[in-house]
C-alpha cells in the first residue's frame, strides 16, 4: 500500500523523531511512502539523522520537493539517494552552515566552541565538495563568499538531475 505524508516543518531532532516514528511502522510493514518534504532548514545534527534514516529506506520512499528546500532541506533532498520528485512551485535555496560561538571560546584550544568550530570547518569543506560539481562557477563564488543561492524550480531539476 502506498502512505502519503506531509512534513513542513523545521528539522529539529524533534521533528525528525516525528516524522521517524510516524511512518517507520508502515516502512516495516512494507509499504511505500511518497514523502512530500518542504523545510526552511535547520540543525545540522538533525539534518544527519533524517538523511541517514531516508537513505536507509530508499527502495521504500519517494521524497517530493513541495515548495521549499531550504538551508539543511536543500541538504536533505541532496543526500537521499532513492526516487525523487519535484513540485512545479518548489524554491531551494543552500548556504554554508553557520555556527553562532562566542569569539573568546575559540582562543581556548580545549573548549566545547572551539571543538564545534573545528568541526563547522570540516563540514563546510565536505558540503562544498558535494556542491561543486552542481554549481555554476558564478554560483560557487557567491556560495564560497557567503550568499544564500535561490533556485526557482527548474534550476532545481537541472541540479538535482530530474
Amino acid at each position: 500500500m502506498t502512505k502519503t505524508v506531509i512534513f513542513e516543518d523545521e528539522i529539529t531532532v524533534a521533528t525528525v523523531r516525528g516524522l521517524i516514528d510516524q511512518i517507520q511502522p508502515d516502512l516495516l510493514a512494507g509499504d511505500l511512502i511518497k514523502l512530500f518534504f518542504s523545510s526552511h532548514g535547520g540543525d545540522c545534527y538533525a539534518e544527519e539523522i533524517l538523511s541517514e534514516f531516508l537513505a536507509d529506506w530508499a527502495d521504500s520512499i519517494i521524497l517530493i520537493g513541495a515548495y521549499k528546500l531550504f538551508s539543511n532541506g536543500f541538504v536533505v533532498f541532496l543526500n537521499f539517494p532513492g526516487e525523487k520528485r519535484l513540485l512545479r512551485d518548489c524554491m531551494g535555496m543552500i548556504h554554508e552552515s553557520t555556527l553562532i560561538i562566542a569569539l573568546r571560546e575559540i582562543k581556548k584550544p580545549n573548549t566545547y566552541a572551539n571543538l564545534d568550530n573545528e568541526l563547522l570547518k570540516i563540514i563546510l569543506r565536505e558540503d562544498f565538495q558535494k556542491l561543486q560539481p552542481l554549481l555554476t562557477p558564478d554560483e560557487q563564488k557567491r556560495y564560497l563568499a557567503g550568499e544564500d543561492l535561490y533556485f526557482h524550480t527548474d534550476r532545481l531539476r537541472a541540479i538535482f538531475s530530474l
